[in-house]
């Protein structure tokens, strides 16, 4: 390896501990097994990564952009179980490797490009048994997001379709006040059809919650959005 690709290597390897505490947290042998066995990928919008029943190559630490696992019904029609933000690990792909199952969704590129490295899975076992900071880690992110599902499972048998729309537009809202999402998409999100979206998004828009625009919900009124949630 030249020197120019050493300087990169650790650059990134900076960066991912930025984004991941545990990183800095591992022993100097465990820093360096990482650093060795970290594949890096970047992929554009809507890539579809992984299917169910795949077997997982390894662990994905997100680190920009987001990545979108979903489960799909029968019929054909989508439902999104969770969202892998930058500093998190898909949780399936932690759980697949620590119990040699298949992968139980499907999973892709969000509606941004996105970065993330690829921890192989007999890397992951090796660092799991020898570094406490690894299995803080892993653990903590399987503990995350059952509590996550959970609550969804709570939300979607009680809550209305307006309610649950709601609260996805206040959860993936942008600092301009933008959801980067299209109706098509946010049907998809929901497991329901867009016709449906598209009548819930109008009724949101009279109430003076919502405007929406080409490939994107601008959010007006954030309170009244969150008196339906």
């Amino acid at each position: 390896m030249s020197s120019a690709d050493r300087v990169s290597k650790q650059a990134e390897f900076g960066a991912l501990g930025r984004r991941f505490p545990f990183v800095n947290a591992l022993s100097p042998a465990g820093q360096e097994q990482l650093r060795a066995e970290l594949v890096s990928r970047a992929v554009g919008p809507t890539t579809q990564l992984i299917s169910r029943g795949d077997a997982v190559g390894g662990v994905f630490l997100v680190q920009s952009g987001t990545i979108r696992v979903y489960y799909l019904r029968e019929d054909g029609r989508e439902g999104t179980l969770y969202f892998v933000d930058p500093g998190e690990a898909c949780f399936l792909s932690i759980h697949s490797l620590l119990t040699e199952r298949p992968y139980e969704a499907w999973a892709e590129a969000d509606v941004d490009p996105v970065e993330f490295a690829i921890l192989s899975a007999p890397a992951f076992h090796d660092l799991f048994a020898r570094e406490a900071a690894m299995r803080d880690f892993a653990l903590g992110a399987l503990s995350r997001r059952v509590t996550e599902m959970m609550q969804l499972i709570e939300a979607t048998a009680a809550a209305s379709l307006e309610a649950r729309l709601a609260a996805c537009l206040l959860d993936r809202v942008g600092s301009n006040g933008l959801v980067v999402m299209s109706q098509e998409r946010l049907a998809r999100h929901l497991g329901t059809a867009r016709e449906v979206v598209v009548r819930l998004l109008r009724s949101l828009r009279r109430a003076g919650c919502v405007e929406t625009e080409r490939g994107a919900i601008r959010i007006v009124d954030s309170k009244k959005l969150g008196e339906l949630v």
